[in-house]
C-alpha cells in the first residue's frame, strides 16, 4: 500500500518587534513676576499598528509529545552537493552549525518533537522502500529535484505540500518563485527557501541553442 509522507515541519524565522515607547516631561509652573506665563506641551508619539509576521502568518501550535521528526539526507558526493542546513547533532562551534543547532532546538521546543537526520547515499531509494513497507519512520527527504521527481512524484510518494494546513507557502521565509516553478499540474511536492541553503547553491542551469532550435523549427521553449 502506499503511503505519502504526511507529516512535514516548517522552520520560521521571525523578525522581531520594535515597540516604541512614550516619556512625558512635565514644565515648572512659570514664576508670576511680570513674565508670560508658559506651558509645557506633552505629545504622544503615534501608536504603531503595522502587524507583525507572527501576527500575519502565526506560529503552529501542534504538540507531537516529544516524537522524532526524521529527515533522510543526501551524501552522495555528487558534484559537491551534498548540502546539510536541516540537521546538526550538536553545535560544534562552525557559525552555520551553530545557527542551524539552535534554530532546530527552538522548533522543537515550539512544537514538543526531536529532530533526527540520517546521512545516506540515496535517499529516494530509502524514501521509496519506507512508503511501499507502510512505514513512517521517516518524514522528510532532502535531495535533488531531478532525482525526486520523475520517481517518487510520478509514482504517488509524495505529498501535495499545498494541503498542510499548518505551512502558509504565501509567508516571506519560502521562496515564492522557486515554489512556483516547482508546482506541476497544481501540486506541490517540494519547497525551498530560508529555512535552507542549499537552493542558493546548488542552482542548475538548463540551456539551449537558439540557432539550432530556430534551423530545426522546435517550439518554443520558454512557451
Amino acid at each position: 500500500m502506499k503511503r505519502s509522507i504526511s507529516r512535514i515541519t516548517s522552520l520560521l524565522l521571525l523578525a522581531a518587534l520594535l515597540i516604541p515607547t512614550v516619556t512625558a516631561c512635565a514644565g515648572e509652573d512659570a514664576k508670576q513676576s511680570g513674565s508670560d506665563t508658559t506651558a509645557a506641551v506633552t505629545t504622544a508619539a503615534p501608536e504603531d499598528t503595522t502587524p507583525s509576521l507572527e501576527d500575519i502568518y502565526p506560529l503552529p501550535t501542534s504538540n507531537y509529545d516529544g516524537k522524532e521528526f526524521n529527515i533522510l539526507i543526501l551524501r552522495s558526493g555528487y558534484a559537491g552537493q551534498d548540502y546539510n542546513d536541516l540537521y546538526a547533532e550538536e553545535d560544534s562551534g562552525d557559525a552555520i552549525d551553530a545557527a542551524l543547532f539552535k534554530r532546530n532546538q527552538k522548533v522543537e521546543d515550539l512544537v514538543s518533537t526531536k529532530i533526527v537526520g540520517r546521512e545516506l547515499p540515496d535517499t529516494v531509494t530509502e524514501i521509496s522502500k519506507l512508503i511501499r513497507a507502510d512505514d513512517d519512520t521517516c518524514e522528510m527527504i532532502q535531495d535533488r529535484a531531478a532525482f525526486m521527481m520523475p520517481q517518487l512524484a510520478s509514482e504517488g510518494l509524495l505529498h501535495d505540500i499545498n494541503n498542510i494546513s499548518q505551512i502558509t507557502l504565501e509567508a516571506p521565509w519560502y521562496n515564492t518563485r522557486s515554489n512556483d516553478s516547482a508546482t506541476i499540474a497544481n501540486e506541490l511536492y517540494m519547497i525551498s527557501g530560508d529555512a535552507t541553503a542549499s537552493d542558493k547553491i546548488g542552482i542548475a542551469a538548463v540551456m539551449f541553442n537558439k540557432k539550432l532550435a530556430e534551423d530545426f523549427q522546435i517550439p518554443n521553449p520558454y512557451e
